[in-house]
């Protein structure tokens, strides 16, 4: 039972990650005058803290607010995903090049 729960922990923790790096590309598309946390506000008609807890990942978004945002940035689910999948990717390759310098240092 506890490797099950420890399977769960991991799930759970790639999705929050998953999250907060969606929010990180949405974020990066807006202009310098907006926030990011002002515009989940508007979109979710939520308050601040429910705003930052969405980005934080430690609220999961619902299939309805993802389709807002979606609708908001001019993406569709799959092209959120591609963007998601390219930025998880970039991530891994510079991890990958420090790791390699840190050992030749």
């Amino acid at each position: 039972m506890q490797h099950f729960d420890s399977e769960i922990q991991v799930i759970i923790m790639k999705i929050t990650e998953e999250q907060k790096q969606l929010f990180a590309i949405l974020g990066s598309k807006l202009p310098g005058n907006l926030r990011l946390s002002d515009v989940v506000q508007e979109l979710f008609g939520v308050r601040s803290n429910s705003a930052y807890r969405r980005i934080r990942g430690e609220t999961e978004l619902s299939f309805s607010e993802l389709r807002k945002l979606g609708d908001r940035f001019n993406l569709s689910i799959d092209e959120m995903l591609t963007q998601l999948a390219k930025f998880s990717l970039k991530t891994a390759i510079q991890s990958q090049k420090s790791d390699r310098l840190k050992s030749v240092l």
